[in-house]
């Protein structure tokens, strides 16, 4: 009771996709494309901002150790002092001064006697991709060596 199939019958089987479905699908491939695009661009933008933090932290970490290991009677002469920054944050970013990243050192008394206690800040500057950053640490030595 098979009959056979004609060449009518076969071809509405076989008919493929109409011209509305290839567009719909053609969109959302186009869509899918640019949204692969900006999220690896963002992902670019975002990967080198971390680095250049990172090179910042690296930078403001050694100094912090160079100033740890500084005896306590020279601390004061340090005040006002810049510090190197590694090169992978300063190479293409400049500071809030238009000068490349730049490390400063501050040293305040904040009891006010500078011959017990002091408080060291050191201060780094660069420009990112979003604009200026600084990131900060502040440490304190006292005479009696804390």
């Amino acid at each position: 009771m098979n009959r056979p199939i004609t060449h009518t019958q076969r071809s509405r089987r076989q008919r493929g996709m109409s011209i509305l479905e290839v567009t719909v699908a053609s969109v959302i491939l186009a869509v899918g494309i640019v949204s692969l695009t900006s999220v690896a661009a963002t992902s670019a933008r975002l990967h080198q901002s971390g680095v250049m933090k990172a090179a910042a932290l690296r930078s403001l970490e050694a100094e912090v150790a160079t100033i740890e290991s500084t005896d306590f009677a020279a601390l004061q002469a340090l005040d006002g002092t810049t510090f190197a920054v590694e090169a992978a944050a300063q190479s293409t970013n400049v500071g809030a001064n238009g000068a490349p990243a730049a490390g400063a050192i501050a040293v305040t008394a904040p009891t006010g006697n500078a011959a017990e206690l002091l408080e060291v800040t050191l201060s780094l500057t660069w420009r990112g991709m979003n604009g200026d950053h600084t990131m900060q640490r502040r440490l304190r030595r006292s005479r009696l060596g804390g």
